[in-house]
């Protein structure tokens, strides 16, 4: 769950899991779930390592 009063930063937050996946030479999955635009209160990410 990512939950920021600020909006439009769910792509860097998707950036900086790639990032980590990079960092630590592991796949990474990356699945948006729900989002403001959708009328959810935050977003929802489902990650896989």
């Amino acid at each position: 769950h990512y939950i920021s009063k600020r909006e439009g930063l769910q792509d860097f937050t998707k950036g900086l899991l790639q990032g980590l996946g990079k960092l630590y030479n592991t796949a990474v999955t990356i699945e948006l779930l729900e989002d403001r635009a959708s009328g959810s209160h935050h977003e929802i990410f489902k990650v896989s390592w």
